[in-house]
Order: C-alpha cells, then sequence, then structure tokens
C-alpha cells in the first residue's frame, strides 16, 4: 500500500474517536466549554491578547469587539493560535464572490468535527444513499454524468439545459439516486424546467434533496415539493469560517448548533413582513487553532416576534438599495404565475433605485409575462424600486459554479 495512502488512513483513524464524541453530543449546549474557549484564545492567540481583557477574570463574549473579514485581510497570522504550527495546518481561501476573499487555517480536528454536521444534515434524508450531485464540480472531459464510486455522482450543473433536461432524468432513474446534493441556483433551474415540460418530477427513488452553499429562498423550497413531490428538502448552512451552522427540514425553522458555534443577531433595523432582518454574528468553537470570535458573517436572518428563524435571506451583498436610500431584500415568489414560463433569473442593479430583473425563458415567454413579472416586482420593492425586464440567453456562473443572485455597479451608502 502506498505510504501516503497508510498515513492519510492513519491519522483519520486517529480522529474517529473525536468523530464519535461529537456525533453523539451534536445537540448539546455547554457554557463552560465556550468560556474554556475564550479564555484559550486570549492566551494563545496574538489578536486577542492585545484586544481582549486578561483572562484572570470572568470572561464572556461581550468582551469581545466584532471582528470582520477586512480585521483579518493581510493579519491572518495574528489569529492563529501559538499552540499549533502554521504548516501542519489545512489552509483554505474563501470563494470572494464579493470580490473579498479570505485565507483560512484549520486544524485536522476541525475538519473532522465539521463533517460530522454535514454527514448528520445527509442522515436526515435517510440510510443507504445514493447521491448525486448537482454544483460547481463538472464531470471530465466535458461529460453530463460522472460515477465516482457505486454510491455518488456527479452532474454537470453547466450543461442541464431543456434539451439535455431528459438524459438527466434518465440517468437519476436508471442509477436510482435518492438523495440530491445541490447548490439552490442549480436544483431551481432543473426542478423549472421539468415544470415547464412535466409539469411534476417522475424520480421514484428520490427521497430528499440536500441544498448548501448559497440561499435556498422559501419559494423556491416550495418549488422544489411542487415538483419532487413528498421529499425531504434540508437546507444546510454554513461557511467556509466554521463559525456557525443551522439546518432547516422542509417548512421548519433554522436550528442552530451550539456546539458548531455561538450565535449572536445583530438586529439592522430592516423588516420583512414584521419580521426583524438581523445580522448572524458568530463565535465558531471547532477550530480553535484560528478561533474566530464575534465574526460579523454578513449573511442575514429573518426572526419572527417569537424568536424564531424563519429564513436565512442572503449577504448585504443581496440587498437592492432604494430611491430612498434604504436597502431592500432582492427576492420575488418564484411560485407566481408570472414566473410559469421562466427558466432562470437574476437581478441586477446598475443605479440606486433600478432595478433590471434579467431572465432567461422558454418559448411560450411573451408581453403579458413581463407586465406580470413587472407588477410583482413592484409589489415585492413597494414602489421603491424601477423595474425593468431583460430577456437573456443564460446566466453565467462564478469559477465555482454558483450563480450570483444579484450583480450591482452601486457602491455602498
Amino acid at each position: 500500500m502506498n505510504i501516503f495512502i497508510k498515513e492519510h488512513i492513519r491519522s483519520g483513524l486517529k480522529y474517529l474517536p473525536q468523530y464519535r464524541k461529537t456525533r453523539a453530543s451534536i445537540n448539546e449546549t455547554s457554557c463552560t466549554s465556550l468560556v474554556d474557549f475564550l479564555k484559550k484564545a486570549v492566551a494563545n492567540v496574538p489578536y486577542y491578547h492585545s484586544h481582549c481583557p486578561s483572562t484572570e477574570k470572568d470572561i464572556s463574549l461581550s468582551d469581545f469587539p466584532i471582528i470582520r473579514k477586512d480585521h483579518i485581510q493581510g493579519n491572518e497570522d495574528l489569529f492563529i493560535s501559538k499552540r499549533y504550527f502554521k504548516f501542519l495546518l489545512s489552509p483554505c481561501e474563501t470563494g470572494g464572490s464579493t470580490g473579498k476573499s479570505l485565507r483560512l487555517y484549520y486544524s485536522k480536528k476541525a475538519l473532522i468535527q465539521k463533517n460530522v454536521f454535514s454527514d448528520y444534515a445527509f442522515s436526515l434524508i435517510g440510510e443507504k444513499l445514493n447521491i448525486a450531485m448537482l454544483r460547481g464540480v463538472a464531470p471530465r472531459n466535458g461529460a453530463l454524468f460522472e460515477c465516482l464510486k457505486s454510491d455518488y455522482h456527479i452532474m454537470s450543473s453547466y450543461l442541464l439545459t431543456g434539451e439535455t433536461l431528459d438524459e438527466y432524468l434518465n440517468y437519476l432513474r436508471t442509477n436510482r439516486i435518492n438523495c440530491l446534493h445541490v447548490y439552490p441556483s442549480s436544483i431551481s433551474i432543473m426542478a423549472r424546467l421539468i415544470k415547464d415540460k412535466y409539469g411534476v418530477a417522475d424520480l421514484p427513488d428520490l427521497k430528499g434533496i440536500v441544498a448548501s452553499s448559497e440561499i435556498l429562498a422559501s419559494n423556491e423550497k416550495q418549488l422544489l415539493k411542487e415538483v419532487f413531490g413528498d421529499i425531504k428538502i434540508v437546507d444546510y448552512y454554513s461557511q467556509n469560517e466554521l463559525v456557525c451552522c443551522a439546518i432547516a427540514v422542509n417548512d421548519g425553522y433554522y436550528h442552530f448548533f451550539n456546539n458548531f458555534g455561538h450565535v449572536e443577531f445583530l438586529d439592522t433595523g430592516d423588516r420583512i413582513n414584521g419580521n426583524k432582518i438581523c445580522e448572524i454574528i458568530a463565535t465558531g468553537v471547532l477550530n480553535d487553532a484560528m478561533p474566530l470570535i464575534r465574526y460579523g458573517t454578513d449573511d442575514f436572518a429573518e426572526i419572527d416576534e417569537k424568536g424564531n428563524i424563519v429564513s436565512i435571506i442572503g449577504r448585504s451583498s443581496d440587498f437592492l438599495y432604494n430611491k430612498k436610500g434604504g436597502r431592500t431584500p432582492c427576492i420575488i415568489n418564484t411560485r407566481s404565475t408570472s414566473m410559469a414560463n421562466v427558466i432562470n433569473f437574476q437581478f441586477y442593479q446598475p443605479r440606486i433605485g433600478t432595478l433590471i430583473f434579467r431572465v432567461v425563458v422558454t418559448n411560450d415567454f411573451g408581453e403579458q409575462d413581463i407586465k406580470c413579472l413587472l407588477e410583482d416586482l413592484n409589489n415585492s420593492f413597494n414602489g421603491l424600486i424601477d423595474s425593468s425586464v431583460e430577456v437573456v440567453e443564460s446566466i453565467p456562473k462564478t469559477k465555482r459554479g454558483k450563480q450570483l443572485r444579484l450583480v450591482q455597479d452601486v457602491k455602498e451608502i
């Protein structure tokens, strides 16, 4: 056996007890462990040692400042614990879809523990899963599909069109795929194509969908239920910074896991349907090699009057600037009749108070559809944004295969 394979197996077995321990306590909460984590960060991480109180007194999150990506960029070494050698840590570069990439470092233990939570998301679908991935990874040699192993397949999100749809559906049926791991934008395109051509999907083996890495809007969840039937839809929310993790199943509220990260909600003053819009501020407790304490994620949650997390609605870059100088979430009801002949879409804001709604459409799309879309957009934005509709052939994807919900040529105000 190759010596590197042996080392990989040996390293994995070393952390197997940690995996099992984390899996067994996935829903537990411990304030003591958070305090210990904070004390170790102050004692061993240069940034917190110089910016936060001594560990000799009681310590709490309120003693720490909120940090953001700008604090870390170019200062990564200040956030690495002296208890670790940097060259032994696993580096990661964040996507930088907003123009700001970030270099992070993980301990092996943190990576093992992180996998516990993603594995838990899939366990909610069932056991003995046969998974097909419809995300940013493309099959080799320009193929539509690739079988990596008997129970894991890749499907190209780049080549999914009305012309190739039947090949995708036949592949899912032939290989008896019972779980889809998807980008929300990719599965929404598939759902609209199926709805336009067949109404509903004929996939008898499909048990559920795990969506991650992008925002899954509530109306898009309803579209998936309508097309794919009585299956489980698991929305898994996390980020490369490893500061928090949440899961929502079907139409349920989002549940954050305290033993992944401690979450605070910073009220922005904005409201949707009377619900508060709060920025997610989080302290990850898995990665003590590079701890991020009170990290401003730039992601936002919708919280009702009872404190339930109704939805995670995206980043600050997913908000439009309206004519009054305020911010408005770029949301449209994808289940509306106005979207019946729309396959894919993107919001484009060239200037404050103005929106161009780009759409990829079916052959049945016409002037009445444009009129209905403009009415829906006007209702969504309460008349605060002047909207127009532009029909395009395709919506470009990022290098990672994601699709930007909103493209803006205006700077923050």
